[in-house]
């Protein structure tokens, strides 16, 4: 029995989506890197600044009385801020760091483009960006939680060192491929921190069919990721 992994990582929802998210596992797929951890595993044990709810309320203003009188409206949904350091010491970490920045552009767009400029993803097209998952600290916590992304954010720090994504003699061919090329002359910090807006987005059909509180509150949909 392989062993639960327990480090925070943001991943596709399922296995087959994990082609139409990262594209190719090939050398000439700037997200292949991805691959091999299943998503993007966060190295270091991040920073995970959760806002577990806002309860809105609506306040009627009667006269004569002494205190508000309040009436329940909406609970919003879940939100986190995960921020994640990630290293460049070497050619392996600065081509995982690379993918990682590239994963967070391209899951938050949409897929935009004409016949001429995509031919052949047709039927994807105008769809919105994907609805993901994240997972941290076992069953109970980050349990597969349905997620989209709303915001990135990092910051390339002027007072760290830059070493290139992949070096020309690591191939043995500098002319291999043209994003080898586009690596061998891209920088990227030793260190780097990126801070992740997250919130979650429980499918709303299921959300009506399985979603009960009695169950919710002895944890029996924890396992279904609900949070």
């Amino acid at each position: 029995m392989p062993k639960k992994d327990y480090r925070a990582k943001i991943h596709t929802l399922s296995s087959w989506a994990n082609y139409q998210v990262y594209g190719p596992k090939s050398r000439e797929n700037i997200l292949s890197p991805l691959y091999d951890t299943g998503g993007v595993l966060f190295p270091y044990t991040p920073m995970i600044q959760v806002q577990h709810a806002t309860v809105n309320y609506g306040q009627y203003d009667l006269a004569h009385t002494n205190y508000d009188y309040m009436a329940y409206q909406r609970t919003s949904s879940p939100s986190a801020t995960v921020t994640g350091v990630f290293g460049a010491h070497t050619q392996d970490e600065a081509e995982y760091m690379m993918a990682v920045i590239h994963f967070f552009r391209t899951v938050t767009k949409s897929a935009f483009g004409g016949i001429v400029s995509d031919p052949f993803d047709l039927q994807n097209r105008g769809s919105p960006p994907p609805k993901l998952a994240f997972s941290a600290y076992g069953d109970a916590m980050f349990n597969k939680t349905p997620i989209y992304i709303r915001t990135v954010a990092f910051g390339l720090d002027q007072d760290v060192d830059y070493v290139p994504v992949r070096n020309a003699s690591s191939t043995g061919n500098a002319s291999y491929g043209s994003l080898n090329k586009m690596l061998e002359n891209s920088y990227v910090p030793l260190v780097l921190n990126i801070f992740v807006d997250i919130v979650v987005a429980p499918n709303p059909s299921r959300l009506r069919d399985e979603f009960n509180l009695r169950d919710f509150r002895s944890g029996k949909l924890l396992d279904k990721g609900y949070y």
